[in-house]
C-alpha cells in the first residue's frame, strides 16, 4: 500500500507499507548435496516493512531525494539483500529449527541537477544494513556461508545524461560498492560504464 502527495513545484512525499508472506519446506531432491537433515517440514514466517521517500525541488527540475527503508523479511524490495529475507539452518537438530526473518534498513540521499534540457547530473548515496551479527552468532554459519552473512553496503554514484532529443540519451556512471560481513571480511568493487538508450 502506497499513499503519495505531489506538490505544485514537482516535489513529493511517499509512504509505502508491505505485509507478506514467507515460507520454506525443508525437503530434498533426490541427488541433491543435502546439508544438514531433512524433515520434511514446512516452516513459516511473515515479513513486513516501511519505506518512506522525499523529492525536494530546488529551482527548475533540480532536486533533492531522501529515501529510508526499514523492516524485517523484506529482502526481495531492496536491491542489496539480493533477494535474501530470512535464514533457516538446516544443521540444526530437530526441534531446534527455526526460519527467522532478517531485519534490515536502507537511508539513501542524493541531487539531480539539471545544468540544462539536455545535461544533467545525479550524484547518491546509501548505507544498507542487515541485522545479521546475531544470527551468525547463535550458529556456524562458517560452514556455509563463509566469509559471513552481509551486514552492510555502503553506496556511492555519480552519473552525467545527455539527452540531445526527447527519445534519446547517452549516460557515464562511476559507481563504488563496500560491503561488510558478518565476520569482519570486506570487499571494494568499482564500476565505471557508458549506456545510451533510445525509446521508440
Amino acid at each position: 500500500m502506497k499513499l503519495k502527495y505531489d506538490f505544485d513545484n514537482g516535489s513529493l512525499f511517499a509512504i509505502s507499507v508491505v505485509n507478506r508472506d514467507l515460507q520454506i519446506k525443508n525437503n530434498a531432491v533426490s541427488g541433491d548435496n543435502v546439508i544438514g537433515t531433512v524433515d520434511g517440514r514446512t516452516y513459516k514466517g511473515t515479513g513486513w516493512g516501511t519505506n518512506i521517500a522525499v523529492k525536494a525541488v530546488t529551482y527548475g527540475k533540480s532536486h533533492f531525494i531522501f529515501g529510508v527503508a526499514a523492516g524485517r523479511g523484506i529482502g526481495w524490495y531492496l536491491l542489496e539483500a539480493n533477494g535474501r529475507s530470512s535464514l533457516f539452518d538446516p544443521t540444526l537438530p530437530d526441534g531446534q529449527r527455526t526460519y527467522k526473518q532478517i531485519k534490515m534498513q536502507m537511508l539513501l540521499v542524493g541531487y539531480a541537477h539539471y545544468w540544462n534540457a539536455q545535461w544533467n547530473t545525479n550524484i547518491g548515496v546509501a548505507r544498507f544494513t542487515l541485522d545479521t551479527q546475531k544470527l551468525s552468532n547463535e550458529r556456524n554459519i562458517t560452514k556455509w556461508y563463509e566469509p559471513g552473512l552481509d551486514k552492510i553496503f555502503d553506496k556511492f554514484l555519480i552519473n552525467t545524461i545527455y539527452s540531445p532529443e526527447e527519445n534519446l540519451q547517452f549516460g557515464l556512471e562511476y559507481y563504488v560498492l563496500k560491503r561488510k560481513s558478518t565476520l569482519g571480511y570486506r570487499g571494494l568493487g568499482q564500476r565505471l560504464q557508458f549506456g545510451a538508450s533510445y525509446k521508440f
